[in-house]
């Protein structure tokens, strides 16, 4: 008799002995199972992800799709609300209509999403190196943490912030 294992689940082998219906059950099981899971760990995730690009195009849209009824954000530069933010981001991004932001990792756990990203604010911008860290409540961001670093034109760390 062989044994079943995740690495045989993974490469869905087919075992040639009398217990080939129940692996086939075991690897369906276990297959939904993991789909259901993924499903939900990459749900925060993808949320964190499509906000912050969407907020360098429209803001409002953002806010809508995204944030939940009782947000509130770390910033220090603005009343802890939802609307003080989304106004701030408003006015950053009319002041800087060629902003872009590229993500350069995420990392999720539980109900916490950290995203690590470069942001400019024009062509040619060294621009800032940046950690949002959100807190999602019921599929939408209940809050939001965020440390921003202006990339200096001459570093002495040759690895850069990313």
């Amino acid at each position: 008799m062989q044994t079943l294992s995740l690495e045989k689940l993974n490469r869905r082998e087919t075992l040639r002995d009398d217990h080939v219906g129940r692996f086939v059950e075991l690897a369906s099981d276990w297959r939904s199972i993991d789909s259901a899971v993924m499903a939900t760990v990459t749900s925060h995730k993808t949320a964190a992800e499509s906000f912050l690009k969407l907020v360098c195009s429209d803001v409002q849209r953002a806010y809508a799709e995204f944030v939940g009824a009782n947000f509130r954000h770390h910033n220090v530069w603005f009343p802890g609300n939802a609307d003080a933010l989304k106004k701030g981001m408003e006015d950053n991004l009319r002041q800087n209509p060629g902003k872009t932001l590229e993500i350069k990792q995420t990392i999720e756990e539980g109900d916490r999403v950290v995203v690590m990203s470069h942001v400019t604010f024009k062509p040619g911008d060294r621009g800032y190196a940046l950690m949002h860290l959100f807190r999602f409540e019921n599929g939408r961001i209940a809050e939001l943490w965020d440390v921003a670093q202006e990339i200096p034109a001459d570093s002495p760390n040759a690895s850069g912030p990313f």
